[in-house]
């Protein structure tokens, strides 16, 4: 009878031990997942941004008000940029760079019938400290991951400039 007693007496820290193995490959993996569906919801989030931007844009208007001043109207360029960044809520991505294109030059939003391109790129801190611990830099500075290019092209719709 005393024999399973000395057993079980041995095997007493056997599932703490097998849990403190298992958790941080456990944390490790929960982390990744909740990085990439992050990543995931911001590209599409840009996705949108420039989508709606170039709605606008491809209208002609400039009326959205100068968030300073709210008689005031933002000019052409700003104003898109500036419907652009509406759009940005809860990405964390750093705007790198917002390209206006108008046949290979830059231009202010392009003229009626104009074949115009919108470029942005981006930079995204990581969502969790864990993950930029781990890969300190990854191109785009130190914590930050770089996000590939959105880019649209529209053909500019017939407006009074």
């Amino acid at each position: 009878m005393s024999r399973p007693i000395k057993y079980v007496k041995r095997t007493r820290g056997q599932a703490t031990v097998e849990f403190a193995l298992a958790l941080p490959i456990f944390v490790l993996v929960f982390f990744a997942i909740v990085e990439f569906a992050h990543l995931f919801y911001v590209r599409l989030t840009l996705q949108q941004a420039i989508r709606q931007a170039g709605r606008y844009m491809v209208t002609g208007r400039a009326d959205v008000s100068d968030p300073k001043d709210p008689e005031k109207k933002l000019p052409r360029e700003e104003s898109i940029e500036a419907i652009f960044n509406r759009c940005l809520i809860g990405t964390g991505a750093g705007l790198e760079s917002f390209k206006k294109t108008c046949g290979g030059a830059d231009c202010d939003g392009g003229a009626p019938g104009a074949t115009v391109t919108l470029s942005a790129t981006f930079a995204k801190p990581f969502f969790t400290a864990l993950l930029a611990n781990l890969f300190p830099d990854m191109g785009c500075g130190t914590g930050k991951v770089c996000l590939p290019p959105v880019t649209m092209t529209w053909v500019n719709e017939p407006f009074v400039s």
